[in-house]
């Protein structure tokens, strides 16, 4: 469903129109001007109360400098929350902020440069508080829609049950199977270590110093799976799928011991909001990714870069990024250079370059980054845009386990090299 949120400025609600009618339905135009007499539509049809209680309210220009039969204006929408009040919204939409302010804002400087420069960051595991305020009745209907989507994901693994832990029993034989054959270490000969009694004549008899084993790759099998899923709106049919293909994928790594966190990204009104559904420590309660909803755009740049960070403070050696998108970022706030900046938009060409440079800046970093591509056929470029080589579309769920462990074994050899 096409919808709105009331913080959303004139431009932010016309690229969000302007997308929908996009995927949905294949349009592609302008009419900004048309979807704004709309909107005063609205405003004559509901009245002012329910503006004021989206806390939004509708200033009225006039183009031609003169009233032309009331069709020639540009109305435009402007919002009166600031960045705290902001905040606020989204701790009662996808529930409190991890982090406290000055931890956030270490971060924003840290993560939000350069193409998300003026963005801002949220972190939240998705613990809803009390309905309070203008936005009670509103997010009281979100909420609810939100419960049904996540019954819907719980209802279509059990659909298919027992398919499904077939999957997860082969995809984590193929796992542990690498981990032993690739990853285990190994004893080689070495000037140090521990005395090898086989080989100790050979330092009196050949003089050889190597009479010693020493383990090689002794940190190979020490590595941490993220798995990073596009929670926009455009992935809101696809919802049940993916979050069955993420619980088959955290749950496999669960079996095999690997350290694995699951999380979400989405972003509204500047902010990118990553949801943890759990951490490695609590890798084995992996139900909470049934909690995966759609909502709003996607700035992926932002988002892998932030998990990139996220990351980073694993404490194995081998670290592992699964994203499961479509790979088509489009963001309603515009890329500035500095604040009087008009901005261009986060779409197209300019986004996807974007979030291919974060993919390749992560590798560089010793980092693996790799793609369950959830899109259509006409969007595979993109997906070799960004991720190369190391990206997979599954078309036939009943070859997902083959197709994920190839994947995700051919990074695992790597780490053994």
């Amino acid at each position: 469903a096409l919808k709105f949120e009331p913080e959303m400025t004139t431009d932010e609600i016309v690229d969000t129109a302007r997308r929908f009618f996009y995927e949905h339905y294949g349009l592609y135009g302008d009419g900004k001007i048309r979807l704004k007499h709309r909107l005063l539509h609205l405003r004559r049809m509901a009245g002012d109360s329910f503006l004021q209680r989206g806390r939004i309210v509708l200033h009225e220009k006039d183009l031609y400098h003169g009233d032309v039969a009331g069709w020639q204006h540009d109305f435009s929408l402007s919002t009166k929350l600031n960045e705290s009040e902001l905040r606020d919204f989204l701790e009662t939409k996808f529930g409190k902020s991890i982090y406290p302010t000055e931890r956030v804002v270490q971060l924003e400087k840290q993560l939000c440069t350069g193409n998300h420069r003026f963005t801002h960051l949220f972190y939240t595991e998705g613990e809803l508080g009390e309905l309070r305020g203008i936005y009670s009745t509103m997010e009281l209907h979100q909420r609810k829609r939100r419960e049904e989507l996540i019954a819907n994901n719980r209802a279509y693994y059990q659909k298919n049950l027992l398919h499904n832990r077939l999957q997860i029993a082969k995809l984590s034989t193929s796992i542990m199977n690498s981990i032993l054959l690739h990853m285990q270490p190994e004893p080689l000969k070495a000037a140090s270590g521990a005395v090898d009694p086989a080989l100790a004549w050979r330092a009196a008899r050949l003089d050889d110093t190597k009479v010693f084993k020493k383990m090689a790759n002794e940190n190979a099998g020490d590595m941490s799976v993220d798995i990073l899923l596009d929670a926009s709106h455009s992935q809101v049919t696809k919802a049940a799928k993916i979050s069955s293909q993420a619980y088959i994928i955290a749950e496999a790594l669960s079996r095999c011991h690997v350290p694995c966190r699951v999380m979400s990204y989405c972003s509204m009104s500047g902010f990118t909001i990553l949801r943890l559904f759990n951490e490695y420590a609590a890798a084995s309660d992996n139900s909470r990714i049934f909690d995966y909803a759609t909502e709003g755009c996607n700035r992926d740049g932002l988002a892998i870069r932030a998990a990139g960070e996220l990351m980073s403070r694993s404490p194995c050696e081998h670290r592992m990024l699964i994203v499961l998108s479509d790979v088509k970022p489009l963001d309603v706030a515009k890329i500035r250079r500095n604040e009087q900046d008009v901005g261009v938009s986060y779409d197209g060409i300019r986004a996807l370059t974007d979030t291919a440079h974060e993919v390749r800046r992560m590798r560089a970093n010793g980092l693996s980054v790799i793609c369950i591509f959830t899109g259509e056929d006409v969007d595979l470029p993109y997906a070799r845009m960004v991720y190369g080589q190391d990206f997979v579309r599954i078309r036939d769920h009943s070859l997902f386990a083959d197709a994920v462990g190839k994947l995700i074994i051919d990074q695992m050899k790597n780490y053994a090299v």
